[in-house]
């Protein structure tokens, strides 16, 4: 821990003038007799032939203009959810891309199952156009016959 000393005694200014060395070695033994008559006090121990004193743990004391605020009570949720613990999860951030086999983000730069790039599906020339689209791609076939029928009617 650490120490502090202070005297809060006011300085007698004529003492003071009249033998300065005198004055401060007389305040400065009655200071230190305080001093280790409070160390005293303290719990001792004695570690490998020494005496040693425990200090109390260090704290500083700030002042506040307000006192601390009261904790907000639960909400009816918070309570529910509290009783029947339940959690409340983030979504990852990354998931399965089945396409490439890895890891990818969900969304942004890069994103797992990124359509916009699939945009044009090449067909072989001796297939069914249906058939060979639902073979490719089961989103773009559903995509077409959507836009299909919707036309037509």
């Amino acid at each position: 821990g650490n120490l502090l000393v202070w005297d809060p005694n006011i300085i007698d200014q004529q003492l003071f003038k009249e033998n300065k060395e005198d004055y401060i070695r007389s305040t400065m033994r009655d200071n230190m007799q305080l001093f280790v008559n409070a160390l005293w006090k303290l719990p001792i121990e004695r570690k490998d032939d020494v005496i040693v004193a425990k200090l109390p743990e260090a704290k500083t004391n700030v002042p506040r203009a307000k006192p601390l605020p009261k904790p907000k009570p639960l909400t009816k949720w918070q309570k529910f959810a509290q009783s029947k613990g339940i959690v409340k999860h983030k979504k990852d951030k990354f998931e399965w891309d089945e396409a490439n086999k890895e890891w990818r983000r969900r969304y942004g730069y890069k994103k797992a199952n990124d359509d916009s790039k699939d945009w044009v599906i090449e067909l072989p020339g001796n297939a069914e156009a249906a058939v060979t689209i639902m073979t490719v791609s089961l989103k773009y076939c559903l995509f077409h016959l959507l836009t299909l029928t919707s036309f037509n009617h």
